[in-house]
């Protein structure tokens, strides 16, 4: 194979000396940040700051003050390239780059912004895990940032993120996974609703504008699948009734394709928001509802201001990562409030569970991820099963066993493990008392000083007669010990302490 050596590539700038980004209202992109690949890749390829290509630029090129920077480029092989601003927010991206020599006149490209408002668009953040049962449950959370919402719990629907195969060129951007719906029995067969959602905070998101919504899909066959908009108004007061809109409908086939529909999204003037703070807007893209399937599977889901189709943008899953808080599953946290995030519940030793349970601290099926740690960590004395443990964490929660957290509450924290010296410590063990009465081993020797009254010495066994009367001499005894001192009652002994509430993460 013949290699081009370096000695015959040349390097040179683009046509305007200086590689300058500009947004879309006309401003420099300070701080932004070029990312430059391999055409077709995400393989880093490097560009240089002079024309021998002896001093390399970084990867990624940081634009300075005036969102500018000198960058010469390989000759020998186009580019794929990413722009995004310094909120990390990509900005533009563009495969077969090629920087060709032209006029040497001062030009800026100007480039328009698109965003992609989904969050979590190739389901790369799964806390609740790969594969989820949602027969039983109206509103489940799947992979973060997604909601699974049905009409017929006896339906037996189930959700599992598969792994793309390396290399595969039918979706862009080399997602990792894709969802993959089924549904292996209708039950009643009295479907109304069956949708993949995801929800933007305040019913006036997007309101009046031109949105484009695209996503990838393929199914085991012919199967229909419907774009709607849900405007909700929210709860409380006098809220307005729902609009929810059609926006395309769709056929799906039997290869992965790129489906895309351009929309206005209704004005909500004239409309009534609730006094409880939980109106929304939501995207739902509608499953085959009374139907029997073996595969539905959906990846780059896409949503953008605008009326124009714009590529897929990409965001790596680290980016991904970043913007959710991301907490693990399990994480203790004390908070100086007694109002609760979202995604996290109260550490009181109270029980939780599936929607069907019993449980006390919180029935809902995003318990799942939480319940399965607590089920495999701990035992049943620590964390018990309300019911009796069965063969698995998930056997138990679908048969709606509640499990009991941790006993926390009114108790400081102590790390597990054996420290030098001291005894070992399991997890979610707990121990000690707020008081304690001490015990015979548990006195050291000491003495009591007493004074007795004075008296008359007599022979030991004798008597003095007195008037006819008397007096008799007995051997005197003394005793010390518990019973004396602190006469087996119990005295405090807890340390001085703050209490804060305590959360745990789902």
């Amino acid at each position: 194979m013949l290699k081009t050596s370096k000695s015959e590539i040349t390097y040179h700038l683009a046509p305007n000396p200086k590689w300058t980004g500009i947004d879309a209202r006309g401003n420099p992109l300070v701080g932004g940040k070029l990312y430059t690949y391999k055409k077709g890749t995400r393989i880093p390829r490097g560009t240089y700051a002079d024309s021998l290509g002896s001093t390399p630029n970084t990867n990624p090129i940081v634009l300075d003050s005036k969102g500018q920077a000198t960058i010469y480029w390989a000759s020998d092989e186009d580019y794929y390239i990413e722009l995004f601003d310094n909120h990390n927010q990509m900005i533009f991206t563009r495969d077969n780059y090629n920087a060709t020599s032209g006029s040497s006149a001062s030009h800026n490209t100007v480039y328009k912004k698109v965003e992609n408002f989904c969050r979590n668009p190739q389901f790369s953040v799964s806390s609740l895990g790969e594969q989820l049962d949602l027969s039983q449950q109206t509103d489940s959370p799947i992979v973060d940032g997604w909601r699974f919402c049905k009409s017929n719990t006896n339906a037996k629907d189930k959700l599992v993120l598969r792994r793309f195969a390396l290399g595969q060129n039918e979706v862009p951007f080399n997602p990792v996974y894709y969802a993959e719906f089924s549904c292996t029995d209708v039950g009643r067969g009295d479907e109304v609703l069956k949708c993949l959602a995801q929800d933007f905070k305040g019913v006036q998101t997007f309101a009046k504008s031109k949105i484009v919504i695209s996503f990838y899909a393929k199914a085991s066959s012919h199967y229909p699948l419907e774009l709607q908009l849900n405007q909700h108004f929210g709860t409380g007061g006098s809220a307005s009734e729902a609009v929810k809109s059609l926006v395309k409908n769709f056929d799906l086939t039997t290869t992965w394709a790129r489906y895309t529909a351009t929309y206005t999204v209704p004005n909500v003037n004239g409309k009534t928001i609730g006094i409880n703070q939980d109106d929304q807007l939501t995207l739902m893209l509608c499953l085959p509802t009374n139907t029997v399937y073996s595969s539905i599977a959906i990846s780059n889901v896409q949503l953008q201001l605008g009326n124009a189709v714009s590529d897929f943008q990409y965001q790596p899953e680290i980016k991904e990562e970043e913007f959710w808080e991301n907490f693990p599953t399990g994480w203790l946290q004390p908070i100086y409030s007694d109002v609760l995030p979202k995604g996290w519940i109260w550490a009181d030793d109270r029980t939780i569970g599936n929607t069907h349970s019993a449980a006390t601290n919180r029935a809902h099926f995003d318990t799942i991820a939480l319940y399965r740690s607590l089920w495999n960590r701990a035992s049943d004395a620590l964390c018990p099963v309300i019911g009796g443990r069965g063969l698995s964490a998930d056997e138990d929660f679908y048969g709606n066993k509640p499990i009991r957290l941790p006993l926390l509450a009114g108790r400081t924290l102590t790390a597990m493990g054996r420290g030098a010296g001291l005894t070992p410590r399991t997890i979610f063990e707990a121990g000690g008392a707020e008081q304690h009465p001490l015990s015979l081993a548990e006195i050291p020797p000491h003495q009591h000083n007493f004074t007795r009254p004075s008296y008359v010495s007599i022979p030991q066994g004798q008597h003095v007669d007195r008037a006819h009367g008397t007096w008799y001499s007995e051997s005197v005894a003394t005793s010390t010990g518990a019973e004396y001192g602190l006469q087996g009652l119990p005295h405090n002994i807890m340390q001085p302490w703050f209490a804060v509430p305590m959360m745990i993460k789902l």
